[in-house]
């Protein structure tokens, strides 16, 4: 009996498209407009934090906005929507803080209502801030 080659060793065949777990672990193509993209910003935050300089939190919310266009707004297991969100309730923190210093350092200590107030503020700031910044985990896959 003579065995003949296997399918995909026949001149001018294709080779089949994988599936199931093969096509989910497969190197996706690299879209090259995706990759400058990426490039340039890797390049723009390095700019960013160069000389041990710290990014403000607009410049860091700008470079996860760019992320977020390009990649979602889950990656690498982050919420990077929750991150954006936390950088802007921790500059209202910042503001509400030096708000606070200034009133506190008032004659006679400042307006004791309006520090309360402030330090009401601070903590619904706080409650409002997401301390899991993972993604979701996505569904499990059920086996036929």
């Amino acid at each position: 009996m003579q065995s003949q080659p296997p399918p995909w060793a026949a001149s001018g065949a294709v080779t089949p498209a994988p599936t199931g777990l093969a096509a989910a672990i497969r190197p996706k193509a690299i879209d090259p407009q995706r990759a400058q993209a990426r490039a340039a910003l890797r390049a723009r935050l390095q700019r960013l934090t160069a000389n041990g300089r710290h990014a403000t939190l607009a410049e860091a919310s700008s470079v996860l906005g760019e992320l977020e266009k390009l990649d979602g707004s889950h990656l690498s297991g982050i919420n990077i929507a929750a991150v954006r969100k936390n950088l802007e309730q921790v500059g209202e923190l910042q503001r509400v803080a030096r708000e606070l210093q200034a009133e506190s350092q008032r004659p006679g200590g400042g307006d004791k209502q309006k520090i309360q107030d402030l330090l009401a503020r601070l903590k619904e700031i706080e409650a409002g801030m997401q301390f899991n910044l993972t993604a979701a985990a996505p569904a499990p896959v059920t086996q036929k």
